[in-house]
């Protein structure tokens, strides 16, 4: 299979949304992905997103920001996505273009796993700590 990247933010997170299979039938409810049970949020939960979540939420912020909305989140994706592969490695020279390739797809896919898979809210910034170590 090849893919072929066209700077449609919207339409990746279709993609993305697609593979996850959150419509999938739900036998015991909620569920996060493809009808697995998962419970509520409680409304103190705290969740610290480590590695990948942090590298690339780290690139896409410029390393500025460890809380945002998932809102946020999706607006600098959207800008990403929307810059031409020669703007892209113009602007972040020193970025391997194997990774710097992934950054709009990735962007959505956390987007996707954290409010659309684990529910949590699109202007909550107060839940998700993105970090790279923990003490």
């Amino acid at each position: 299979m090849t893919l072929v990247g066209t700077g449609d933010s919207a339409l990746c997170q279709q993609y993305v949304l697609a593979q996850i299979h959150k419509n999938s039938d739900c036998p015991v409810s909620p569920c996060s992905f493809d009808g697995v049970y998962q419970p509520k949020l409680t409304s103190n939960a705290k969740f610290l997103a480590m590695s990948g979540f942090q590298f690339c939420s780290a690139f896409l912020f410029g390393y500025s920001k460890q809380q945002f909305t998932l809102k946020e989140l999706q607006n600098v994706t959207d800008s990403y996505c929307s810059t031409s592969w020669s703007m892209a490695q113009q602007l972040h020279p020193g970025v391997n273009p194997q990774y710097l390739k992934l950054y709009c797809l990735t962007g959505n896919y956390l987007k996707a796993l954290l409010h659309d898979g684990y529910g949590f809210a699109m202007d909550d910034a107060s839940s998700i700590f993105f970090m790279d170590t923990l003490d």
